[in-house]
């Protein structure tokens, strides 16, 4: 098993369910994506200093 996964809600509302607020998150629009694997670089939403959301990318490893 090699730890694939799937992100199939559409950008908007990604960015209404974390309540992103810069520029940069909401204009991203990448489109959703149904297997992704390991090495592939992906959007993922941490907890920032202040307690709100905040987008990163990353890596995907297993």
């Amino acid at each position: 098993m090699c730890g694939r996964f799937t992100r199939y809600l559409p950008w908007s509302e990604i960015v209404q369910l974390y309540r992103l607020t810069l520029d940069y998150e909401i204009n991203k629009n990448t489109a959703p994506a149904y297997n992704i694997a390991p090495t592939v670089e992906v959007a993922f939403v941490t907890a920032s200093d202040n307690g709100n959301h905040k987008l990163r990318e990353g890596c995907w490893w297993l």
